[in-house]
């Protein structure tokens, strides 16, 4: 892959032949550094310098590789490559299922069909044969064959991983180390502790029917909504404490910290957030309404108002994260279980820089498949945005029946807008968004798609992965929706009749393949031809050459026999051999 991307490149080779220095790496360390953070995945600073991968680093490439490598690939004119890619990541995301039913495995047979197909774009980079032809006949690829029948015999290939044990050795060994005295006999210390846990886990597993206690995979989930953390956020870690003496006593007056709380005006002030008191005067005026009973919806909240200025002295609290839902896959008795996730929006992540996750929000209203309202929308009237900002506006102008100001929690969204309606793109199977307007415009009625979405709109986290390395956004910059990065989307985002599409095009590729291949075993016919004609021509001059050698060898050997016969003697002859003689009777005294 990296010689293929760094095709055409300049390039530095060490004498063993490996790339060193090669631009197609420096790409991909560019790349792989331009992947977001996401909770759970692994990101790779250097990805050039790992030389030792672990099983957990190989999934986390392979939840990413198609968004690195597709700009790379795309912009060389390689869609070929990335075709294969995508099967090959096909192929090992649908091998890693937990469980599988008739669908999964035909997907998976077709993955590996287009594996088969479309393979021979690394032609040039596979060992030849004796006849110049790739070799592709190694037992690692031809055990992929049999995948789909193992799995229909014994079942998911999740049980057959060194995982489970890895994972038993941390709290049934390591667990106990620090309970022993570091000496010498500290392994039956370990032996010792390590029965008494298991006799104990096993007793309470027996008893816990008849002592009342319910198994954990029997728990209901409490709740699915989406939630924000209770706690705020401390503002003089991160700077954003009002710095206005009165309007922090007046926040204390209230009954609020003034160092988990600020005003509206001086929050925007030190958040750099444009238009954030616009925003919030629409969302604190939208719940308003709503609880008067008017009727109103949920695209008002993008319109402008004529006057913002009474809401900047509200008071208001930021958070740093809110909790989510989201199907994982891993539990084979339900895949369809949810588990929660957390979604990060923090001025200062881990004492760093600030970090904005990404999330699916519904814009415009669910529409029922089975009704006759059409809907040009794939995605189902969901978008992806960026948080800017968890809130809590307390509005001073509301009471409750307690005495209590009202308080309105949401968050602040930058809303992606969709590139080909949002259908995936058939060469890479991604969706591909254009960056909010919000970051580059002010909206003169309207806030550019930059507003507030209250807490049930936010369905779940997403991957936005940028397609270009810029670390300055532009109006044309492209964002792929990563589908690869866990069960749930893998599921969710793909074409339709995707299977037939992509065979299509795999059959293509292999059409085009195997026209290369006639080709090359044409060129190299005839270039042994063309070898072949010179090799002789080139033998029979170097036997008249030989010849000619051997004739003129005997004219020469004639006249040195007439020579020495004394035949052929003259008188330069005479003076010459008695010259000799003088000079070997000087050479004897």
């Amino acid at each position: 892959m990296t010689e293929l991307i760094s095709k055409g490149l300049p390039s530095k080779s060490t004498k063993k032949g490996k790339i060193k220095d090669s631009l197609g790496l420096i790409q991909l360390d560019a790349r792989f550094r331009a992947v977001t953070p996401f909770t759970g995945l692994h990101r790779f600073e250097s990805f050039s310098n790992v030389t030792q991968w672990t099983g957990d680093e190989q999934k986390d490439v392979l939840r990413v590789l198609l968004p690195v490598i597709a700009p790379l690939l795309g912009s060389k004119g390689l869609s070929d490559v990335l075709a294969c890619a995508r099967a090959i990541a096909d192929f090992v995301t649908l091998a890693q299922y937990t469980s599988h039913d008739g669908c999964s495995l035909v997907y998976l047979e077709h993955a590996l069909k287009c594996i088969d197909l479309t393979k021979g774009v690394f032609d040039e980079q596979r060992p030849k044969d004796k006849n110049g032809d790739s070799k592709w006949d190694y037992p690692k690829l031809h055990a992929l064959s049999h995948y789909a029948d193992f799995i229909r015999r014994w079942g998911a290939l999740d049980g057959y991983n060194t995982d489970m044990m890895e994972a038993a050795h941390k709290f049934l060994l390591k667990a106990f180390y620090g309970m022993t005295n570091k000496g010498h006999l500290y392994q039956n210390q370990i032996a010792r502790h390590n029965t008494r846990y298991t006799n104990l886990w096993a007793m309470s597993s027996v008893l816990g029917p008849f002592l009342g206690d319910t198994s954990s995979g029997n728990q209901m989930i409490p709740s699915t909504a989406t939630s924000i953390t209770r706690d705020p956020i401390n503002l003089a870690d991160v700077r954003w404490v009002s710095p206005i003496r009165e309007e922090r006593q007046r926040l204390f007056d209230l009954g609020f910290n003034p160092r988990t709380t600020t005003t509206v005006q001086d929050a925007e002030r030190a958040s750099g957030l444009v238009d954030f008191s616009a925003a919030v005067a629409v969302f604190v005026q939208f719940y308003r309404n709503k609880s008067l009973g008017l009727p109103i919806g949920d695209y008002e909240l993008d319109k402008r108002l004529t006057n913002s200025d009474w809401v900047k002295n509200f008071p208001i609290q930021f958070h740093g994260s809110l909790t989510c839902w989201r199907r994982t896959g891993k539990n084979y008795r339900d895949t369809e279980r949810l588990e929660p996730e957390f979604l990060r929006c923090a001025p200062k992540w881990r004492k760093k820089d600030s970090r904005k996750d990404y999330c699916w929000v519904q814009e415009y209203q669910i529409i029922d498949p089975g009704t006759t309202d059409t809907l040009t929308d794939s995605l189902n009237g969901r978008r992806v945005g960026q948080l800017q900002a968890l809130v809590t506006v307390v509005d001073t102008g509301r009471k409750l029946a307690n005495g209590k100001y009202q308080r309105y929690c949401g968050a602040l969204i930058d809303v992606f807008s969709l590139r080909n309606r949002g259908k995936p793109d058939e060469r890479h199977g991604m969706i591909e968004l254009g960056p909010p307007r919000a970051w580059f415009q002010q909206g003169i009625r309207t806030l550019n798609g930059r507003r507030f979405y209250s807490l049930d709109s936010i369905w779940r986290s997403a991957h936005i992965i940028p397609a270009s390395m810029e670390s300055e956004p532009k109006p044309t910059d492209i964002y792929y929706i990563n589908n690869y990065i866990d069960w749930d989307q893998y599921n969710s985002l793909y074409e339709d009749d995707w299977m037939r599409k992509q065979e299509e095009r795999a059959e293509a590729i292999g059409r085009r393949i195997e026209g290369k291949r006639r080709a090359a075993r044409k060129e190299r016919a005839e270039t042994k031809r063309k070898r072949a004609e010179e090799e002789d021509v080139e033998r029979e001059r170097a036997e008249e050459e030989e010849a000619a050698a051997i004739k003129e060898a005997g004219v020469s050997n004639k006249r040195r026999r007439g020579v020495l016969s004394g035949r052929i003697i003259t008188g330069p002859v005479r003076g010459v051999r008695a010259e000799l003689r003088g000079r070997g009777r000087e050479r004897d005294v």
